[in-house]
């Protein structure tokens, strides 16, 4: 008689086992996303990973699903954590506006300007106004009446004229 081999049923590969066997950089920035699922938070070294991981993505060319990733990550951070969750959604309104849709970057920022409530220290009040205000005059969308101070006008300014220059 002939024996018959036994095969045993293969436990499901782990989520960090199903790495792509291709070269398409936008596939491993998907799957690496989609480890992020199994973190436990979104702290330390974890969060630089997926920020250089949703700019990169966007930079390949795929910015909405980038903005994708970033409405899913931010479901997943506390409510309480603040400045995680505005780092988040300030990212998102960097690749919007790089990419194009001014309307989508505003709702981003309106987004940071109503998570003030989450900054209840003495010392983080008008944060959210301020990095607004950074933001804008960082990538020339900030009129120079609205700066604060010579510095963030000339900043503003600059930024503006090379902005029009592109």
């Amino acid at each position: 008689m002939k024996r018959q081999a036994v095969t045993k049923p293969r436990p499901p590969r782990e989520p960090w086992k199903r790495w792509p066997r291709t070269a398409d950089l936008v596939e491993w920035m998907r799957v690496l996303l989609g480890l992020t699922d199994h973190m436990d938070g979104l702290k330390d070294h974890s969060s630089t990973v997926v920020d250089v991981t949703i700019g990169l993505l966007a930079e390949l060319g795929e910015p909405l699903e980038a903005l994708q990733w970033i409405e899913h990550l931010e479901k997943r951070v506390p409510a309480s954590v603040g400045f995680e969750r505005s780092r988040l959604v300030m990212q998102g309104a960097e690749i919007a506006m790089h990419a194009g849709m001014m309307n989508v970057m505003e709702e981003y920022l309106q987004r940071i300007l109503g998570m003030q409530h989450l900054f209840s220290r003495k010392c983080d009040r008008g944060w959210a106004e301020k990095c607004v205000r950074e933001f804008r005059s960082d990538h020339g969308l900030l009129a120079a009446r609205d700066a604060q101070g010579d510095k963030q006008r000339a900043k503003s300014s600059f930024n503006a004229l090379v902005r029009s220059a592109w």
